[in-house]
């Protein structure tokens, strides 16, 4: 279940992504440096009050330190480590101190998936969050590291504005999207996409992440390890919040049966999950009751047909997807348990 900005994954050397084949509109950005792109929509000619920016897993704060120099921000940088941890690291002590010279915040010892313990209600409404190479350290694997990502974006959501962004970089290949190159199996990725919804997110963006664009950046590794992270190729990905879905409205249907017109009233439950002409004669196959804005793709992939009864086996493929909300593994779970009864119950077949 992924976002529209696959379809397709656009050209990261500076088109902007396609919009959805089913109509769906999205936001069309123009990929220049990535410096540029990192500071957009943060301008010194913007009026009101600064836009507060929150930076996680600080290595040598030499991120912070390049974003802080955009005007019309705040900037917060944070670090898991104790300041006497970070300041052994070459360059982080200069780093920290231009943040300071520059109002910027800078908060050591913080759990990027416990933030509400060091941010109090007051202090939070961040309009960006970044976290760039999140890891588990030493040779965890992919399982320890979507753990990670989890808690991480179901930390956010309680600092996140309503309009905000996270920005969260990961090494080629790990995010598991189609615009890893080469992309990975899904199960030996990280799934952000999938994560990120668990936690109420859909990714709105995506795009490279070129270290060498970052005056004065320098990527460093896992904090008990010296050797940096290998940042080529890697993707930079946007999150928003999921748009929340309109309540449903009552829908009143109407079929023709022999001589008659038949109306009835479609459960709310069903509204955008079924077909309206399901009584009709011409509707032959159960999985065309399955319709609406989540299901964007049924295809028969085998059948069968008994020797000696008669009776006959379909197997279907349904794809689910949402250009405007997080679908997460349970949601599609709980949505094909509904579509399975409602199946059993208005066309009388057997489903295995």
């Amino acid at each position: 279940m992924e976002c529209c900005p696959f379809h397709p994954p656009g050209d990261l050397r500076g088109n902007s992504y396609t919009p959805c084949d089913r109509g769906h509109q999205r936001r069309t950005v123009f990929l220049v440096d990535a410096k540029k792109l990192l500071l957009e929509g943060f301008g010194e000619e913007e009026e009101g009050p600064p836009r507060r920016v929150l930076l996680l897993g600080e290595g040598n704060f030499s991120f912070a330190a390049a974003l802080c120099e955009a005007g019309g921000t705040h900037v917060v940088a944070t670090c898991y480590e104790s300041e006497e941890e970070v300041s052994r690291r070459g360059r982080a002590a200069q780093s920290i101190r231009r943040l300071r010279e520059r109002g910027a915040e800078v908060v050591f010892s913080v759990d990027c998936t416990k933030m509400t313990d060091y941010f109090s209600p007051e202090k939070r409404g961040f309009h960006r969050i970044y976290f760039n190479f999140p890891h588990c350290g030493r040779k965890s694997g992919v399982v320890k590291n979507r753990d990670l990502l989890a808690r991480f974006f179901h930390s956010s959501a309680e600092m996140l504005t309503e309009e905000g962004e996270i920005h969260v970089a990961l090494c080629n290949g790990q995010g598991g999207t189609p615009a890893d190159q080469p992309r990975r199996e899904w199960h030996n990725s990280w799934q952000i996409v999938a994560v990120a919804a668990g936690a109420g997110f859909i990714l709105s963006n995506i795009h490279p992440f070129k270290a060498e664009t970052i005056p004065g950046y320098k990527c460093t590794g896992y904090r008990s390890q010296d050797k940096s992270f290998r940042v080529e190729g890697a993707l930079n990905h946007i999150f928003t919040r999921s748009t929340p879905l309109l309540p449903p409205k009552p829908v009143t249907c109407e079929t023709q049966l022999e001589s008659r017109k038949v109306y009835f009233q479609v459960p709310q439950v069903l509204v955008d999950k079924i077909d309206r002409g399901f009584l009709e004669l011409n509707s032959c196959h159960p999985v065309r009751t399955v319709s609406g804005e989540t299901v964007i793709s049924i295809q028969l992939i085998d059948s069968f047909q008994h020797a000696e009864t008669g009776r006959k086996s379909l197997c279907y493929r349904l794809t689910f997807q949402s250009c405007d909300e997080a679908l997460s593994h349970q949601e599609a779970a709980e949505m094909q348990l509904l579509f399975r009864k409602e199946i059993e119950q208005r066309l009388r077949v057997t489903l295995r």
